[in-house]
Order: C-alpha cells, then sequence, then structure tokens
C-alpha cells in the first residue's frame, strides 16, 4: 500500500508538470504563429523582403 501511494504521487507530479508544460508550449505556439503574420503584414507592406531578412536585422 505504501508503494502505491507514493506511486499516486509521482504520478499527479508527473501529470502537473505535463500540463504547465502543455499550457507554455500552447502559447508558444500562439506568440510564433502572431509574429508571423506580422511578419507577412510587414513584407506584403514592403518594409521586409522575406523572413530571412528580418531575422537577420
Amino acid at each position: 500500500l505504501v508503494e502505491r501511494g507514493a506511486e499516486s504521487r509521482i504520478f499527479a507530479v508527473m501529470r502537473l508538470i505535463q500540463t504547465r508544460t502543455d499550457n507554455e508550449r500552447a502559447e508558444l505556439q500562439v506568440l510564433m504563429k502572431h509574429n508571423r503574420r506580422e511578419i507577412r503584414e510587414m513584407e506584403a507592406a514592403g518594409d521586409v523582403e522575406d523572413i530571412e531578412c528580418a531575422d537577420e536585422d
């Protein structure tokens, strides 16, 4: 029974870590998508030639 309780606590902690990681990854993807859209708009306006140039500046 002691092993099972410890195992349950370990899995509970791992679930919390996984959830936090998944949330952070999702937030990063949203930011990247937003930035990609912004760069495309800048390209269309002629402010940036292409994405590679935007990274180098």
